[in-house]
């Protein structure tokens, strides 16, 4: 039998380790689950840990801070979105710009690699929320925001710190030291990805906005006729459920990626996994990957239940071909007779059914106060396009008129 203590360093069960004794080992154990029994992490109350060791708390000659947060104005509530929503596009976007460039520009490989896409774009989009008119980025002020947001949000108390570390570590470095004001010295090093951010590098730049612009794509009426031409119906006249929103969705993602040059042998890869496991070699830890695109993506996308019964109509129909493999399924449609002017556009690919409603019923498609997504309007005053937008739009209202109240009265 093994001593009581190793249950600890070994991972060890009860039974194979024998009963504590006054040995120093297992007294220091049973002192230790003594004193830390029921205590849990908590950045909030009891923690010895203090993140404003983090920020810049310099003050003016008035004596006010020089960087004070200020959690109901328009830069904490885009910062907010910006981490809570668009965290995965930003990935997918910097891993489609990696192979863009590898695939087509060999001259900017070495170049690319360099430094990680996906950090560039996270500084570029926080460089623009604390840039003020005149051009300039007030960088402490960002850094302040982003710590408070990370660790005094309930949202993010058991999220990773990694984009904060990776974008602005260095000037976190800076503040922690001249908080503490040790001996000890560390020159901070900005992540080359920070520095070219800053700087803004052309080349990248532009294949970031081509990759957003192109997000959209144009419907002719040859389109919508190829479309309804596809679809099987009953005896009695009536459309299977769901595949007229499951084909147009799948046009309008084939359309894009062929606009974009993304279709390999001019099939669109859509993987029927919901992750995938890879290797990341830096930490020799296997890292779970959520694929941009997936069938479950698809199904939420059109609204439909499922897709099995859907592509085994489409694939006897003509102009579509319809391939199953064992992780994935290949899809290809003849575009060949899509040449007629647009009859609408979809602004979203990933949103596309809002604006077929739309075309529809000649109603307008307005963009949502909180998450910026295309949305029709049901009601007069409606402003978001979900209860979950609604409640963050209300919260924060409401916050701000309560702050414009606490002012008033202090004068």
């Amino acid at each position: 039998m093994c001593p009581n203590f190793f249950i600890e360093a070994k991972g060890k069960s009860f039974r194979s380790v024998s009963e504590p004794t006054q040995s120093v080992a297992d007294r220091v154990k049973e002192h230790i689950n003594k004193q830390t029994k029921g205590m849990k992490p908590n950045y909030f109350s009891d923690n010895p840990f203090n993140y404003t060791m983090l920020m810049n708390n310099e003050i003016n000659d008035s004596g006010t801070p020089k960087y004070k947060v200020n959690r109901y104005d328009t830069k904490y509530k885009r910062l907010y979105l910006l981490l809570s929503t668009k965290k995965q596009q930003m990935q997918g976007l910097g891993k489609d710009i990696k192979e863009e460039v590898l695939k087509h520009n060999t001259d900017m490989t070495n170049e690319i690699l360099r430094f990680d896409t996906y950090t560039y774009l996270c500084v570029k989009a926080i460089k623009d929320i604390f840039t003020d008119k005149n051009g300039w980025f007030n960088v402490n002020l960002a850094v302040n925001y982003f710590v408070d947001m990370e660790y005094c949000n309930p949202n993010f108390n058991t999220t990773s710190k990694s984009i904060l570390w990776r974008c602005f570590g260095h000037i976190l470095i800076e503040n922690l030291q001249r908080n503490v004001q040790n001996k000890i010295t560390i020159k901070p090093r900005p992540r080359l990805a920070y520095t070219k951010a800053l700087n803004g590098n052309m080349l990248i730049d532009g294949i970031i906005e081509q990759k957003k612009e192109k997000r959209t794509v144009d419907i002719t009426a040859s389109d919508l006729s190829f479309i309804e031409s596809s679809l099987k119906r009953y005896k009695n006249g009536r459309l299977y459920n769901n595949d007229r929103e499951l084909l147009f969705t799948l046009f309008c993602m084939y359309k894009e990626s062929k606009e974009n040059n993304r279709l390999k042998n001019g099939f669109l890869i859509i993987t029927k996994k919901k992750h995938f496991v890879e290797y990341d070699n830096s930490t020799h830890k296997k890292k779970k990957k959520h694929p941009p695109l997936n069938m479950d993506k698809i199904l939420e996308i059109s609204g439909a239940k499922s897709y099995s019964g859907s592509l085994k109509r489409f694939s006897d129909t003509e102009g579509i071909y319809v391939e199953h493999e064992k992780d994935r399924i290949k899809i290809k449609f003849d575009l060949s007779c899509s040449c007629q002017e647009k009859v609408f556009s979809v602004d979203d690919i990933y949103n596309c059914m809002v604006y077929l409603k739309a075309y529809e019923t000649g109603k307008d498609v307005l963009k949502c106060a909180i998450c910026n997504k295309g949305f029709i309007k049901k009601s007069g005053n409606q402003k978001t396009c979900s209860d979950k937008c609604k409640d963050i739009l209300h919260r924060y209202n409401k916050a701000k008129a309560n702050d414009a109240k606490r002012k008033k009265c202090a004068v």
